[in-house]
Order: structure tokens, then sequence, then C-alpha cells
């Protein structure tokens, strides 16, 4: 086989070319840091770098969510220890207010605190957080949860728990809806909300209300009324209102067609309410009975009854009025505290799952060094070795390069 000089020549060059390439990309390498910079230096590496970035990514993706739940679960915490330090004072105050020596003038002072206090706790309730949710309207975030009208408490939230994903198989509840933290408190006694029908043409609205047997309100459970404003027709031409159950409709023995006087008492199932101003044909009102009484509700009847009950005319409901309110405000204390527990034990979750989330991250990332970064010492070796062979092959190249027949004759 005759080998001609182009050739050689051409041999000479693509071994330049390749060693020339070589060199290349270890200079590429170093100057990167990287010991794979294009897939194709290792495909199975580069499959694998992918593999591990992702994973650092999806563990950021849950440390970020995880500092967002400890912030969210943190204020939630602080809240309701807050509305345990205000709840302990207006216990201070119902007794104080149960004792003898105190003036009618002395009761007023306390009811006007309590009030102060109430204020205090409606606010707690309708806590924000740092993302501008509201704390306590479960998954009506945007919709402010707790709106008190004299002693009436409205929930305008909803009893979902929003939560966030913090591992892989691991969502975390980051609030408590405020129906269940403040409302379903168990009563020592039964209660009951007089509610204005949103759609009421008339300016007729309630007066605070009172149980007045919790026997006989305890039989009747768990049943509601509506108080209907029927045509004038009905009652020679006076106002008049018809009570009826809301399960079937039934009218309530007594109550149909019943002339309307404003502020005048409506007794019924033990429950006692008046309604003042002016209804029009066709306002309703709806009666709610519960076992269970909120935690505003409770205080707002406190102040009420301090500034209504005269104590030496009506000693018995003024005593019975402390006594219930002291034992609502014992199940309110337990109920927020139970929370509170739950709270803590999410907090103590997420600071496990943040450690757990660095330590991985951290033996991720050093096998993606491992896997991805260049080991200088070597690479520079290389880098040495490789231009000490180009070198050598350049030298070489234009020594045989100028080798002809020609020369030789």
């Amino acid at each position: 086989m005759r080998i001609s000089t182009a050739q050689i020549q051409q041999s000479g060059i693509t071994d330049m070319q390749r060693l020339n390439r070589e060199l290349a990309a270890t200079q590429e390498q170093i100057a990167s840091g990287r010991r794979i910079v294009r897939a194709s230096d290792d495909p199975v590496g580069a499959a694998k770098i992918i593999a591990l970035k992702r994973d650092i990514e999806q563990r950021e993706t849950f440390i970020r969510n995880a500092s967002a739940a400890e912030t969210a679960l943190s204020l939630e915490e602080s809240a309701l220890k807050r509305v345990t330090d205000i709840v302990q004072r207006v216990q201070e105050l119902a007794l104080q207010a149960g004792g003898a020596g105190l003036t009618s003038q002395d009761r007023q002072f306390i009811a006007a605190e309590i009030d102060e206090r109430l204020l205090e706790l409606k606010e707690l309730m309708n806590g924000r957080g740092t993302d501008g949710q509201f704390l306590f309207a479960g998954n009506k975030g945007a919709t402010s949860p707790f709106e008190v009208d004299g002693t009436t408490v409205r929930y305008r939230g909803d009893e979902g728990q929003r939560q966030l994903q913090i591992d892989r198989a691991l969502y975390l509840p980051i609030g408590d809806p405020g129906k269940q933290v403040f409302m379903d408190i168990p009563s020592v006694s039964p209660s009951f909300q007089v509610a204005r029908h949103p759609g009421n043409q008339g300016d007729a609205d309630i007066i605070p209300s009172a149980v007045t047997d919790s026997e006989v309100l305890r039989t009747f459970l768990p049943e509601n009324l509506v108080l209907d404003f029927r045509p004038t027709a009905e009652a020679g031409g006076l106002t008049n209102f018809t009570v009826r159950r809301a399960s079937d409709g039934r009218v309530v023995a007594g109550l149909e067609n019943v002339s309307y006087e404003p502020g005048s008492p409506i007794e019924v199932a033990g429950m006692r309410f008046k309604l003042d101003g002016h209804p029009a044909e066709g306002d309703r009102f709806t009666v709610t009975t519960t076992q269970n009484q909120s935690l505003l509700q409770t205080v707002a009847n406190l102040a009420e009854g301090l500034k209504q009950i005269d104590v030496d005319k009506r000693p018995d409901e003024f005593r019975k009025l402390i006594e219930e309110s002291l034992g609502n405000l014992n199940q309110a204390t337990d109920n927020v505290l139970q929370i509170q527990s739950e709270v803590g034990a999410r907090l103590n979750t997420v600071t496990a799952v943040q450690s757990f989330h660095a330590d991985q991250n951290l033996a991720t990332q050093a096998l993606l060094s491992e896997v991805q970064d260049v080991d200088y010492a070597e690479a520079v070796s290389r880098l040495s070795f490789q231009s000490f062979v180009l070198e050598a092959a350049q030298q070489a190249f234009i020594r045989v390069s100028r080798i002809s027949l020609f020369n030789v004759l």
C-alpha cells in the first residue's frame, strides 16, 4: 500500500485538530468549573445532573412554603395567646361585677371596659397575615370573618382550612377557621341569635335578646324559627307578624298575626327578644338556636347584661348572667388553648421538616458537585499534558512535512 505525501499531511492535520479540540475542551472545563459543559460530554452524567437539580429546586419550594407556614402559624399562635389574655381579663371583670358592695354606676364602668375588650377581641379575630389574608376566615381569606351587631355575632368565613405543601406527601394546615376556634364552643346553657334578613325593606332591627328558660329552650333544640311580617289586612290594618317553625313551617301557638309594637318583648320557647323600628310587609327575621355559644357573643351578652339588669329587682337573673358568663368563658378558654396546642405541634413539624430539607439539600448539593464540578488539580495536569502532546505533534508535523523524494535526489 502506497502512502502519498498528501495523506501523511492530512493525517497529521487531523491528529492536531483532535488534540486541539481536547485541549480546548479542558480549557473550557477549567474556565466554567464544570466537568460536563454540554450533554454530549457525558449523557448519563448530564441526565443525573438534571434529576439532582430538579430535586434541589423542589426542595427549595418546600423550604419557602415551610417558611411561609411558620410565619402564618406564629401569627396565629400570637393572636390566640392574646385572646386568652383578654378572656382572662374579662373573667376578672365578671367576678368583680358579681361581687357585693358595687353600685349600678360601678357596674356600668365595668361594662364599658368589657365593651373595649370586646372590640379588641374582634380586631384579633379579624387579624390578617403577612399575605393580607384573614387568619381565621378559612378558605375565604379575603373576607373579614367576624361581624358584631349588638349581641348578634355573624361569621362570614367558611369552615375550610388553608394548607401548604412542605414535603412531597405533607400538606400542613396553616390556619384554623374562626367558626371552629371561636364559635362552636359548648355552652353551659343553650342560646340563640336573631338575624335580620338582608332583603328587608323596613328599618326594624333587633334589640339585645336573652334566654328566659334554659330548660325549655333545651327541649326546643335544634329547631329554629322564622318571624314574618304579614300584610296589614290580616290584622285589621295593623302591622303584624307570625312566627313559624323553620323545619316545617308550622305556626307557633299564639304567635299568628300578632300586632307589632316597637320594643315590645316577643317570648317563645324560653327565648325573649325585641324588635325596634318600622318593618315593612314581607320583612323577615330568623331565630337560630344552638347548644354552642361564640366567645364574642358571651362577652357581648355579659356587657349588655351589666348595663340592663337591675341587681336589686332581678337578683336571680343577674346571678345567672355572671355564672353562665364565667362558665362559657372557661369553655372558650379551653377551646382556644386546645387549638393553640395544635398550632404549636404544627410549628414543631415545620421546624423538623425545615431541618430535614436543609440536610437533604446539603447531601444533594455534594452529590451534584461530584457529578458536575471539575477536579481542578486533575484538569490542570491534563491541560499541561495535552499542551505538551499538541506541541510535540506540531513539531513532528513540521519535520515530517519537509521530507520529500526530491530532497533525497
